[in-house]
């Protein structure tokens, strides 16, 4: 058997001290996750509303100045498996020739209009399947629903009532009338913010008002599981949301739990990659910054390849945590926009990490 050298080994013990220091739901949670999120829903805003259609239909009326009466005029037709494996939308559905696409989201994620845009290229290349596709280059036009692109956000970072993000935000020339647009409008939907909204959809108070209960309790210190039982039970006692919690208790827990842990995820996964980062880059900063000072046999020019050592090598080493931090959650079903948001990098840095794997 070949002896190591003393540099294997070094990076054998270093890979298995950053593995043993991740903690044990870390794991768990990186091995079910992608079986959670294309088996189950796994947010409570879309199981709820998914679950009770004159709800959704009273939420799409009090959004859009409607009286629709007949719950059945919904379609659901929400995203699933859209071109990586796991991205989809929360909630999606047809009414009247306009195709809705909305979202819950506890954090303003600033690519969301890209991710409605690729949501509505899927749904529309059904649309037209269902045409046929030689229809597409023939000469009557074909008709199209309507997209309407909703956020519903309930953070806990301020934000206003109402606001819109943009699809041209993105682009690197940014013009006044850009050729394709795309707007999405972010509603603020914390307890207590737009209220009129909420008197013309009370299911969606009542959503509002359960999380305010959760994070009442998160705030005091009482854990997730604590604070959902806490709060199940102050609503049942109040006959909020009582319909779905009395049928579905245990579900909404776990719901609760997951979004909860996947929060968790996210943090720890953003700090090991630093840390590794930080790690490897001192180590290789050293290294360049002691050669290139024997090198130069001068004290000047060891300052100067020292400094310029440890920049380069924190900058490398940086990298290389985050590189292992992205193949990592690709392993475990992440998709590559997922892994980007979580590591806070640039999608096609990802794109070719998991490409030169």
């Amino acid at each position: 058997m070949k002896e190591e050298s003393r540099e294997q080994v070094k990076k054998r013990k270093k890979k298995t001290t950053a593995k043993s220091r991740a903690p044990l739901w870390l794991h768990r949670m990186l091995k079910e996750r992608a079986f959670v999120r294309r088996n189950v829903k796994d947010r409570l805003f879309c199981y709820i509303f998914e679950k009770d259609r004159s709800a959704l239909l009273e939420l799409y009326n009090a959004l859009n100045g409607t009286d629709y009466v007949d719950p059945d005029a919904l379609k659901i037709v929400t995203v699933e498996n859209v071109i990586y494996l796991s991205m989809k939308n929360d909630l999606a559905f047809t009414i009247s020739g306009v195709l809705n696409l909305y979202e819950q989201q506890s954090t303003v994620c600033p690519n969301i209009p890209v991710r409605f845009l690729i949501y509505l290229g899927e749904e529309y290349q059904k649309i037209i399947g269902e045409y046929g596709d030689e229809k597409l280059y023939g000469t009557k036009l074909l008709k199209l629903p309507t997209p309407r692109c909703v956020v519903f956000y309930n953070g806990n970072k301020e934000e206003p009532e109402e606001s819109f993000l943009y699809l041209s935000e993105a682009y690197e020339q940014q013009e006044a009338d850009p050729a394709v647009e795309l707007r999405v409008r972010m509603l603020n939907i914390n307890y207590g913010y737009n209220q009129r909204l909420m008197d013309k959809c009370h299911r969606l108070w009542e959503y509002s008002y359960f999380v305010e209960l959760v994070n009442a309790g998160l705030r005091e210190g009482k854990g997730i599981q604590v604070s959902g039982e806490e709060a199940v039970e102050e609503c049942l006692r109040r006959g909020i949301l009582e319909d779905i919690l009395s049928e579905s208790r245990k579900e909404v827990l776990g719901m609760l739990l997951h979004e909860c842990n996947e929060k968790k995820v996210w943090k720890y996964l953003r700090q090991e990659a630093r840390e590794i980062g930080l790690e490897e880059g001192l180590a290789e900063g050293r290294e360049e910054g002691r050669k290139e000072g024997r090198e130069e046999g001068r004290e000047e020019g060891r300052k100067e390849g020292r400094e310029e050592g440890l920049a380069e090598g924190h900058a490398k080493g940086r990298m290389e945590g985050f590189r292992e931090a992205a193949l990592k959650l690709a392993r475990h079903g992440n998709a590559v926009e997922t892994i980007a948001e979580i590591l806070e990098i640039d999608i096609d840095l990802a794109k070719q990490w998991l490409t030169d794997k």
